[in-house]
């Protein structure tokens, strides 16, 4: 049995961890790339569930996707899709993730680096496996490279992913309320500062921007120094 510690005081409660829905589980050891299980909860998980990503950029995707508001459920490793190759042979292939949205629609999602793709000629495989997918598994596949990923919004989704996973009400009630003070441009520190958050404020700040009550006014890494506005200052 796995548990997720919601804090670290020794007389919080443990909330036991749901076991990973991967239909294949990645190798223990590699000498080539990134083995990692994550614990997380979507909108739709009960409790805090395993989660794997089998390479850096996975583990990136993965943080993409568990701080976008939209996405409610995150499927690793989901059921293999069955296609016939361009010669008419059966061939199996397993998604990295499956992405459920607030809206219903599923996609499913490859990751790759770039120079694999090229070489292997994965994009040709996708569109034949698009082509035969079954529309209850997925309603599209889309395939991300490293090409595709920002390193500033990887960076800012793998921060949020761990300063917010234990709530802090106080501080968020607090920052909440003093967000009329963002009608114009402020650091988080002031915005914290000046809300009298004691402790707990950064974390709490993340959330509300996660949550789109604050925006960044700059395309850059997070960090108490970033300027904020309120987003209903935005016209």
């Amino acid at each position: 049995m796995f548990f997720y510690n919601t804090d670290h005081d020794v007389d919080t409660k443990l909330v036991p961890t749901a076991q990973s829905r991967a239909s294949r589980h990645p190798p223990k050891r590699s000498t080539a790339s990134l083995r990692c299980s994550i614990v997380s909860k979507t909108q739709r998980d009960l409790q805090p569930r395993i989660r794997f990503a089998e390479s850096r950029l996975e583990r990136d995707v993965f943080y993409l996707l568990s701080t976008d508001q939209e996405v409610v459920d995150i499927w690793d490793q989901p059921p293999a899709q069955i296609y016939a190759d361009q010669c008419g042979k059966i061939r199996k292939h397993t998604f990295d993730y499956l992405a459920t949205y607030r809206s219903g629609w599923r996609l499913a999602i490859a990751v790759k680096p770039y120079a694999r793709v090229i070489r292997g000629g994965f994009e040709q495989k996708l569109g034949l496996i698009r082509a035969q997918m079954n529309l209850d598994f997925a309603d599209d596949i889309s395939l991300v490279t490293d090409r595709d990923l920002c390193p500033i919004r990887a960076y800012n989704a793998k921060l949020m992913f761990y300063q917010t996973q234990k709530t802090t009400p106080e501080a968020e009630n607090a920052l909440a309320d003093a967000l009329p003070l963002l009608a114009s441009e402020m650091t988080i520190f002031d915005w914290i500062y000046k809300a009298g958050c004691k402790t707990g404020g950064f974390a709490a700040a993340l959330r509300l921007i996660a949550g789109g009550h604050a925006m960044l006014i700059r395309h850059e890494r997070l960090s108490p120094l970033s300027e904020v506005i309120s987003a209903g200052a935005i016209k």
